[in-house]
């Protein structure tokens, strides 16, 4: 998947911040309006973490009510998209803490212990070992452990300080919406 997002033509930004703002001042078609423009985004931003689509359903639901109580909270309209997403990536953390749901970090972690290797065992060994390091990285700054089956990616780098830009895409290059999170590892 994409970290690339066409940016709003100014016209289109500003019909986009003048919706924001009638809905901050309590307008109801222009808070139904925002809700029907970002209902599908949600849902795809939420799918591949909860992958149920019933619970996709509620995901989105649970986001567009938070959205239309907090949004006179919001200060600046310009940052609407990246407020609505952190709330629904929020959303979706507090769903798995209520279902108490704690996936597996690999989802064929026995296989490969007991898969008998056909190459030489030190890169069997050093496999199994980036897994635990990326699973003791996970627990230690409190990320989500990939789910069984989960598709996925995760890397564990030593990087020197300064900024970064990640650029992401999806198998054969295709485009769609990706969650970057990135934590300081102790």
């Amino acid at each position: 998947m994409a970290a690339k997002r066409v940016p709003l033509a100014p016209k289109e930004n500003a019909e986009l911040i003048a919706l924001i703002v009638r809905a901050q001042a309590g307008d109801l078609p222009a808070q139904s309006d925002l809700i029907r423009r970002y209902m599908v985004r949600l849902a795809g931003f939420g799918r591949p973490m909860v992958r149920q689509t019933q619970t996709v359903e509620d995901l989105v639901q649970t986001v567009s009510i938070r959205m239309v109580r907090r949004l006179r909270n919001l200060r600046d309209p310009a940052l609407f998209e990246p407020w609505l997403f952190t709330m629904a990536r929020n959303a979706a953390r507090d769903h798995f803490r209520r279902v108490k749901c704690q996936p597996s970090t690999v989802s064929d972690d026995l296989l490969l212990v007991n898969l008998p290797s056909t190459h030489d065992s030190d890169s069997t060994r050093e496999l199994l070992e980036a897994v635990e390091r990326v699973a003791r990285a996970a627990s230690a700054v409190g990320a989500f452990a990939l789910p069984s089956g989960s598709r996925d990616a995760a890397l564990l780098l030593t990087i020197a300080p300064g900024a970064y830009t990640a650029q992401i895409s999806g198998v054969g290059n295709t485009t769609g919406v990706a969650l970057v999170e990135i934590y300081d590892v102790p």
